[in-house]
């Protein structure tokens, strides 16, 4: 398999996404796009099948006159390795990093815009609130999506 072509090898993802889609499940991706004009939403699908996320941002940006070079391919399998084994013992071994949620004076405000087809919970955040985000993240040592799934913890319960 090796020395197959890359347009060759089996993706060993796919069979994942369309044994998921033959039981209904939605397996696409979902990216809106906020028209500066009226502030609506233009949605685009990708299906995971034929896509990943950034496979997929990468066709948008391509549609839209960007030059995108080919992107990194991960390989798999990828070769065994005594290095990968120690490294990941050695982490394993090594000082954990506690997390402590502190609890925010104040936060951004959110707001919903346009409602996509039905399937997931979704939000749009402005400029200034993404930077809010960005900021209150980096100050907690946390990343965005770290942040915004404890935000969304803490509503839920």
């Amino acid at each position: 398999m090796e020395n197959l072509p890359e347009t060759l090898k089996p993706d060993l993802i796919r069979p994942w996404f369309e044994a998921l889609e033959s039981m209904d499940e939605y397996i696409g991706i979902r990216f809106g796009r906020v028209t500066s004009e009226d502030g609506e939403v233009e949605w685009r699908y990708f299906p995971h099948t034929d896509y990943d996320g950034i496979g997929a941002f990468v066709e948008i940006f391509r549609e839209n006159g960007v030059e995108v070079r080919d992107l990194p391919r991960i390989m798999h399998p990828g070769a065994p390795s005594w290095w990968t084994l120690i490294r990941s013992i050695l982490r394993t071994l090594g000082p954990r990093r506690r997390l402590i949620w502190r609890e925010l004076k104040s936060g951004p405000q959110i707001e919903t815009i346009q409602q996509p087809a039905p399937a997931v919970a979704w939000y749009v955040f402005d400029e200034h609130q993404t930077a809010e985000i960005c900021r209150m993240s980096r100050s907690t040592g946390v990343t965005v999506n770290s942040f915004l799934l404890k935000q969304l913890e803490r509503r839920i319960y």
